[in-house]
């Protein structure tokens, strides 16, 4: 049985497989008791019974399979996730938001900063699958040994532009170096037609937007998934609340032209 509609219900899930990724992040590729169909930029709730629940965006591509949840310790939840074994069972809900939009309409750039990677690597799986568009990638993180899927990525550099770049680089590192707006400077022609998907870190966000206006980009035509405290995913708590909008409802994806006025969230 496939469910694809917003669920309060948790269901428990088996995790099949743990990938260390980089250093403090893990993959985990979970197989939920129902299948669940998803867009790429939605998130789920995941719970420890005992310990608490948080949401996680999913970062595999509709079609791959197993659900994968790339996610960095940091607190509670995500410690006691750390913790767990390939076999152990956790609960899950969802899919809660709205995603990416999914017709670029023209070329795709994709930019993710640090862990907001992961949404954004389940929208380029999903891109390359669905159709043939002038895709970019720039992935980027403060050194090779916070990178995400670098290797995965690289794989695909015939059929899409690969930009990864760090803010300090170590020896032997055979990349870019510097934030990512330097490489996207450098690289990134202008554009004349198409949509810009961005997630990371608040502080990223004021800069990308501005070099992604100076390339040519709308503001309507630029999409921002946004990290926030959301707990309950239904609206009601208010922990994510921008102005008249709620970022577990109404976004995590929102295009910058409804958001731009919001300094706290875009840092």
């Amino acid at each position: 049985m496939k469910r694809n509609r917003m669920s309060h219900k948790a269901l428990k899930a088996e995790i099949v497989e743990i990938k260390d990724e980089a250093e403090d992040i893990k993959s985990f590729f979970v197989r939920p008791d129902e299948e669940l169909e998803f867009l790429p930029g939605q998130f789920f709730m995941l719970s420890i019974c005992g310990v608490g629940e948080a949401p996680f965006s999913v970062a595999s591509a509709p079609h791959e399979g197993l659900l994968r949840f790339t996610i960095r310790k940091s607190g509670k939840v995500t410690s006691a996730l750390h913790r767990l074994r390939a076999g152990d069972l956790l609960g899950i809900r969802g899919p809660y938001g709205n995603g990416f939009p999914l017709d670029p309409g023209g070329t795709a750039v994709i930019i993710g900063g640090g862990i907001g990677m992961a949404p954004v690597r389940s929208l380029l799986f999903h891109l390359l699958k669905k159709g043939d568009f002038d895709l970019w990638a720039f992935n980027g993180a403060r050194s090779p040994r916070h990178i995400l899927y670098a290797d995965e990525l690289l794989g695909f550099k015939g059929r899409t532009k690969i930009v990864l770049t760090v803010d300090r680089a170590d020896p032997g590192w055979k990349y870019e170096e510097g934030v990512i707006t330097v490489s996207m400077e450098k690289y990134l022609p202008k554009i004349e037609k198409g949509t810009a998907y961005v997630c990371g870190p608040p502080v990223m966000f004021r800069h990308v937007v501005k070099t992604l206006l100076d390339k040519g980009f709308r503001e309507e035509n630029i999409y921002l998934s946004l990290e926030a405290h959301m707990k309950c995913a239904f609206g009601i708590c208010g922990h994510c609340r921008i102005g008249n909008k709620f970022v577990c409802v109404d976004g995590p994806v929102f295009p910058y032209s409804e958001i731009k006025d919001y300094e706290e969230f875009l840092a």
